[in-house]
């Protein structure tokens, strides 16, 4: 058990945890179960839990829950956003509002991939496979982009939309979105939830009122300066890489801005934020000097940004991306744009699978 961090992070806080399935781990007490949704009823345990009459709840249903006792911040969208979750939970977490966060990924200032803050406030990766939006209810959403994703489950491009048009009818009329306008299908999701004009706030790095306008790169650090309409908010650095990042980082402005952050706080927060586990993650140098980039990008638009960012960063250095495709339904419903990806002239020389 001591190979898988969660199970390390389970010892070290103190509470006991087995190792295989067993019916035989439901003979105490118990008040609820919490399964993976990986598991069907016919699971060992799961199946063990319901017949001796003991709640079980899928993970998307606790976190619905558990969001329910907050003022929560859902983030969403196809792309980006375990980075805006960890990124926007940081910066309320130095302006010192106590939020409280559930990301996707590890997040090294974290200690993991949580905070439990004192604060009114909960920032969550909120996931749309398997439509686990229908379990969430949160004051307020960022919507990053909607771009056709897990045809295993979502068997068209409309009923994967239809999804999100759904969860952004659910805000509350005191709640708001906070929209990337760079995405044609994010304006439209947003106008057939038919929310009031004061409750979209809009960004983007070429659309929206919160807009990007330039930026650089500067001795390994990403620059940017923005609007928020007439405002000039100034410059901003991150130690994040790729232009995709700095459209993350003008959601999280626009998200802190509306919850009360000083504009010089979330300055600050940004420049120091450092990421997140896998998400153009530098693991080091090979023997032969070679520097190692790992990143989940697994949808064509992430491993596009993730090649161009990486070109960015590194305009002299010889690239190879080594692709691991990642489930089959996946690559079956979307081998057009894999393929034209690359075979772009940009990327061509630089795959392996």
């Amino acid at each position: 058990m001591s190979k898988f961090n969660q199970a390390k992070r389970i010892y070290f806080i103190g509470l006991k945890g087995v190792v295989g399935f067993s019916a035989k781990h439901l003979d105490r007490p118990i008040d609820l179960v919490i399964r993976s949704s990986a598991y069907s009823d016919d699971q060992v345990e799961v199946k063990a839990a319901k017949e001796k009459k003991i709640p079980v709840l899928s993970y998307a249903e606790a976190l619905g829950e558990l969001a329910g006792e907050y003022k929560s911040v859902a983030v969403c969208g196809s792309h980006g956003k375990t980075t805006i979750s960890a990124m926007l939970a940081h910066v309320l977490k130095q302006a010192n509002l106590s939020p409280s966060a559930i990301v996707g990924s590890a997040v090294p200032q974290f200690g993991g991939n949580a905070l439990v803050g004192s604060g009114e406030l909960l920032v969550f990766e909120a996931d749309e496979y398997q439509n686990k939006l229908q379990y969430f209810s949160p004051q307020s959403v960022i919507l990053t982009s909607i771009d056709w994703d897990h045809p295993d489950f979502f068997p068209s491009a409309d009923d994967y939309f239809a999804t999100f048009v759904t969860f952004l009818k659910k805000i509350p009329t005191d709640g708001f979105v906070v929209a990337c306008y760079d995405s044609d299908n994010v304006k439209e999701a947003v106008d057939k939830a038919g929310l009031s004009p004061e409750q979209i706030l809009t960004y983007g790095l070429t659309d929206g009122r919160l807009q990007m306008v330039r930026m650089w790169l500067d001795e390994g650090r990403w620059h940017f300066s923005a609007t928020d309409g007439e405002e000039y908010l100034g410059e901003f650095w991150l130690k994040l890489v790729g232009s995709h990042n700095v459209a993350n980082a003008l959601a999280v402005i626009a998200c802190a801005r509306r919850l009360g952050v000083d504009l010089e706080a979330i300055r600050t927060g940004l420049a120091s934020f450092e990421g997140t586990a896998r998400r153009f993650e530098n693991k080091g140098k090979l023997t032969n000097g070679i520097t190692v980039v790992d990143d989940y990008a697994h949808h064509p638009g992430e491993i596009k940004a993730t090649l161009k960012a990486a070109r960015a960063f590194y305009p002299y250095k010889n690239i190879r991306c080594v692709f691991q495709p990642h489930t089959f339904s996946r690559t079956q419903a979307l081998l057009a744009d894999f393929v034209m990806l690359f075979i772009n002239r940009q990327f061509r020389r630089q795959l392996i699978i």
